[in-house]
């Protein structure tokens, strides 16, 4: 089952560049009442990719935090898709990096990359994070378990980049 927050339209801007593209959780355009009815987790947009969260290959319960951009280099562009997901806590969590691994590649296809490119962008790298808890961008939290992966976009394909 998922689980579906408000939007959080705060952050953190890494150096300044860092900005939302745009649509978080119900803020796609034309959704009326969205903040009410994300409370209820009922989908009211069926037009809105960000709804659309995938069934994971973890089968983790998964949130959206947000989506943001680095425009430091207008040429490679580099889109950052934010996710929650509780079970990858080291206290009690149950999940790690190896059971959460192929969540990133169906992260990036499945949801960011449809997400991003129906808000008018073609991205050439996406990064995928996951928190177990909300976190704010740029913000050093220790207490939280983050994890990350970055992908080239090539067509429909997420291709693991390798740091």
């Amino acid at each position: 089952m998922f689980q579906l927050m408000p939007p959080d339209f705060q952050h953190a801007p890494l150096s300044g560049v860092a900005a939302p593209i745009g649509r978080t959780l119900l803020g796609g355009r034309g959704c009326a009442l969205g903040s009410i009815i994300a409370w209820l987790a009922v989908p009211v947009c069926a037009s809105t990719v960000v709804d659309d969260i995938p069934v994971l290959p973890s089968q983790a319960d998964i949130q959206v935090l947000e989506f943001l951009h680095d425009a430091t280099d207008p040429d490679a562009v580099v889109f950052r898709a934010r996710y929650v997901m509780p079970a990858i806590a080291r206290s009690g969590g149950g999940l790690d990096y190896d059971d959460v691994a192929e969540d990133f590649v169906t992260l990036c296809e499945a949801h960011a990359l449809p997400v991003i490119r129906a808000d008018g962008f073609s991205p050439a790298r996406i990064v995928v994070s996951l928190s177990d808890r909300v976190t704010e961008f740029g913000v050093a939290d220790t207490e939280a378990t983050q994890l990350f992966e970055a992908f080239i976009i090539e067509g429909d394909t997420c291709i693991w980049e390798q740091f």
